[in-house]
Parts: C-alpha cells; structure tokens; sequence
C-alpha cells in the first residue's frame, strides 16, 4: 500500500506558490486508480512527488510501512514505483534509426540496429 499523510508541495520563490496542501491519500494493492481534475490542478506535482521526481514540502510517503520520503527517484524504482508520461518526449527532427544509431554509438561493443528493435519488441 503506498500512503501519503499530509503530503504539501510548495514552489519556492519570491512568493512561494502552494500546489498541493495537506493531501492524504491510500493506494491499495492491485487496484487501478484515476486521478482527474482541471490543469493547473496538481495531478502532474502529486505523481512526481510519488515518484520522487520532486520532494514534498512537508509530510510522508510510505510504501508498504517503510518511509520513502527521502528516497530519490533510483531508489523509488527499484522498488517497483515508476512514472508514465501522458505524452512521452519526442526528439523534432530525429527518425527512429538515427536515436537508435546515437544510443548505439555509446556502447563499446558493435549494435546491431535490427537487433535493438528487435529487443523493444519490434517484429
């Protein structure tokens, strides 16, 4: 179970912009959970903050009994807790084989372009 008790997120600056105030919240085992709301609404700040991507202000995150609130987002996935972007990044003007090529120009062993599509599932 991953629980957040009184969870604040606040931008800090000049005036210090408040995003999320004191959200409890419980997420159940193998259930599926929607959160729906206006933009600007803090469904992006509050899955980041579960994630790990941004610290809370105040309050805890505990998954399963153990406090993750100081954990960062390397160790919040190992534990299983990921983030799926709605709209996933692109790179304007790239093709699909020319990221693969630069992804592969970092390996010291010869890739295979076929061979990475292949691995992603690509059939």
């Amino acid at each position: 179970m991953l629980d957040l008790q009184g969870v604040s997120f606040e931008i800090e600056g000049e005036n210090g912009t408040e995003i999320l105030n004191g959200i409890d919240l419980k997420l159940y085992d193998k259930k599926i959970y929607v959160i729906t709301g206006p933009n600007g609404g803090g469904k992006s700040s509050l899955a980041k903050i579960i994630m790990g991507i941004n610290k809370p202000t105040s309050g805890k995150i505990l998954l399963d009994g153990q406090d993750i609130t100081d954990m960062n987002i390397t160790e919040r996935a190992r534990l299983g807790i990921g983030y799926a972007f709605q709209y996933p990044p692109r790179f304007k003007g790239l093709k699909v084989k020319e990221l693969l090529e630069m992804s592969a120009s970092r390996n010291s062993e010869k890739v295979n372009l076929y061979d990475l599509l292949h691995d992603v599932g690509y059939s």
